[in-house]
């Protein structure tokens, strides 16, 4: 058996270990190195390949832009005339309803009264004004309107309010005439029942004019209609104005009483 014996100093095995371990330390760095240059150049193919799209895509996106600007400014263009074709539609559908409530309103004013006017312009109230003969024709007035009443009636859904005929001891109208340019003759109160009749005439004097004990009624209608606005207005214009004012019926003309 062979005896084998280093006479080469430490260093050298050291150094022969140091090279060894750079040359893996290379190798190791190197294939890093390809590994990341493989990942760079995937993502750079993959980023030229988004450009490219992205170019693509962007010609096809302005042109939708394009297209939505024109079709924008088209609408805005349009938006007057569609307003009036709307404001046509929702008139025209609102016509059967305000037909409907104008019969019905009919079937529940008493014979007697002369309605003058018939306002329903906002939709949700009616509002009378008219004439009756007497305070008794005033009375059966009144009551065939609270007869349309819920839930007994169809037509109000409150009981409607009236007013222009004075209750005793007042009274509306007179059975006496007076000249154009002469005062009125004052009126006589009548006393209260029970009371003397010092200066009063008798009850049977004080009668009602023929025409016009001048009535105003209003109610709440059950079922409102919805009154489309006219293109421009808001619903502040739209509301009922004065009397005479476009949608306001005028007020009937002054009558003189008979003589």
């Amino acid at each position: 058996m062979a005896i084998r014996i280093d006479l080469l100093p430490r260093y050298v095995a050291l150094k022969r270990w140091f090279k060894r371990i750079m040359a893996v330390c290379l190798m190791l760095v190197g294939a890093f190195a390809a590994i990341l240059f493989v990942i760079y150049y995937r993502e750079q193919l993959r980023l030229a390949t988004l450009r490219t799209n992205l170019a693509n895509v962007k010609v096809f996106a302005d042109k939708t832009d394009a297209a939505k600007t024109a079709a924008d400014a088209a609408i805005a263009q349009a938006q007057p005339l569609q307003s009036s074709v709307n404001f046509l539609v929702d008139a025209g559908r609102s016509g059967p309803e305000r037909a409907a409530q104008l019969d019905l309103i009919r079937r529940y004013i008493y014979n007697g009264a002369v309605v003058g006017t018939l306002d329903l312009s906002d939709g949700k109230t009616a509002k009378f004004s008219g004439m009756v003969r007497t305070p008794d024709d005033y009375a059966r007035f009144v009551l065939n309107l609270r007869r349309g009443t819920t839930p007994t009636g169809i037509l109000f859904a409150t009981l409607p309010v009236s007013s222009g005929i004075s209750g005793w001891p007042n009274r509306s109208g007179g059975a006496t005439t007076t000249t154009p340019g002469q005062p009125a003759p004052p009126v006589t109160p009548v006393p209260a029942p029970g009371q003397p009749q010092t200066g009063v005439p008798p009850l049977d004097t004080i009668k009602y004019i023929v025409f016009p004990n001048n009535i105003t009624a209003s109610g709440d209608l059950r079922d409102p209609v919805t009154v489309p606005i006219p293109p421009g207005e808001t619903a502040a214009a739209a509301a009922p104005g004065a009397p005479g004012a476009p949608g306001v019926p005028a007020p009937p003309p002054p009558t003189t009483p008979p003589a």
